[in-house]
């Protein structure tokens, strides 16, 4: 559904720079999910654009307060998911090494009686307002290959993607919440598969 109307957390990607389409992805803080590919910004039928694509975003969240109580004090939530590369088969699935991609991490968040928070990564300066569809401002992803060596103290942190079957994992520290600057895992992972 439309999950824009509450505490949200919106992923969005642009894998060809050269064509008008994007995906959107979003999580919520009671763990509602929305996916969506847009062939162009501009949408006529949201519903119809949410029902035509078969995505298999999972995400877990975890809440530091209340659900639906903007009355009380909350600290915040966090969220954590994955989307298999084959989500991302209109634009050429798993991109090759070296690719660059657009992309926004982005918050909204309605408060009681007030215009909604907005909070992103990407600069979003072009417009006179924040447009979490303008792509032209996202910031780019670059994905890296493993490091070619024959050195056996390669570093494993860096690796090339995971192959199209394989699940790719977004992680973030407590979203929407300020917080210290240690990063602490998420007390509630995604099952490995």
């Amino acid at each position: 559904g439309k999950t824009w109307f509450n505490d949200v957390f919106e992923l969005f990607f642009k894998p060809a720079l050269d064509k008008p389409s994007y995906y959107e992805f979003q999580v919520n803080a009671a763990g509602t999910t929305m996916d969506m590919f847009l062939p162009k910004r501009g949408i006529d039928d949201f519903e119809k654009t949410v029902r035509d694509g078969d995505f298999h975003f999972e995400a877990k969240v975890v809440r530091m307060g209340t659900l639906d109580n903007r009355d009380d004090r909350d600290t915040g939530w966090t969220v954590e998911g994955r989307l298999p590369w084959s989500d991302f088969h209109r634009t050429g699935g798993r991109p090759e090494a070296n690719a660059v991609w657009k992309f926004a991490l982005c918050r909204y968040d309605y408060s009681k009686g007030v215009d909604p928070e907005l909070s992103t990564m990407a600069p979003l300066k072009t417009n006179p307002y924040p447009n979490y569809h303008f792509y032209e401002d996202y910031a780019d992803l670059k994905f890296v290959g493993s490091r070619e060596s024959n050195d056996s103290k390669t570093d494993s942190s860096v690796s090339s993607p995971p192959s199209s079957g394989e699940k790719s994992t977004l992680r973030g520290p407590n979203v929407g919440a300020a917080t210290n600057s240690k990063e602490t895992p998420h007390p509630n992972p995604l099952p490995s598969k």
